[in-house]
């Protein structure tokens, strides 16, 4: 985070609490427990990955629940919008999901401008076949955005690895971390 990106620690703090109020009110509601067993903590609803917009209106998180995927339990995490100035009055409308389906999102991060938010997503590029073969996590995991005014998420790279970490440098570019791509040299050997 640079410190372009710090905010003064009495909004940040109050804008946590709302955060987790929103979580708690956008949670579906579940029947009384006497006691929370092991596979209740494993498949429980989490939130993480917070990042606020520079102005402190809007908090990014991440939404991770369990659900059945090809006939196994898979934990998946999806990307969600929270405008902090309504979170106390009516949390459940407050929230906005901006990512679905089965895939993982992680670490939200604003633009400068504001005007975009990028994640990290392992879902499927647009225009490639399914199954590439070779190593499980091979560009797997790019950078996508998503217009924060509203619109479709659009992939931002479209590398042969991987991505591992990114940032923002202005409003318009990014700096990517993600291992380098295998030579064809190794791919040659038997």
């Amino acid at each position: 985070m640079t410190p372009g990106h710090l905010q003064p620690a009495r909004p940040a703090a109050t804008a946590a609490a709302l955060l987790i109020l929103a979580i708690v009110a956008v949670a579906p509601a579940s029947a009384a427990a006497a006691r929370w067993s092991a596979d209740d903590m494993v498949a429980a609803e989490r939130g993480g990955g917070w990042t606020l917009s520079r102005d402190g209106r809007l908090a990014a998180w991440v939404r991770s629940t369990v659900e059945t995927v090809d006939g196994e339990e898979k934990r998946v995490e999806n990307l969600w919008l929270t405008r902090i100035a309504d979170a106390g009055a009516d949390p459940e409308k407050a929230s906005l999901q901006l990512t679905r389906g089965k895939s993982r999102a992680a670490a939200p991060e604003f633009s400068p401008d504001g005007r975009h938010l990028a994640f990290l997503f392992d879902r499927e590029l647009p225009g490639k076949g399914g199954g590439k073969g070779g190593d499980d996590d091979e560009g797997k995991r790019q950078v996508w955005a998503i217009p924060v005014g509203g619109g479709e998420a659009f992939p931002v790279t479209r590398l042969d690895r991987s991505v591992l970490a990114f940032g923002w440098i202005d409003a318009d570019t990014l700096v990517v971390a993600a291992p380098e791509a295998r030579s064809a040299w190794p791919l040659r050997l038997p």
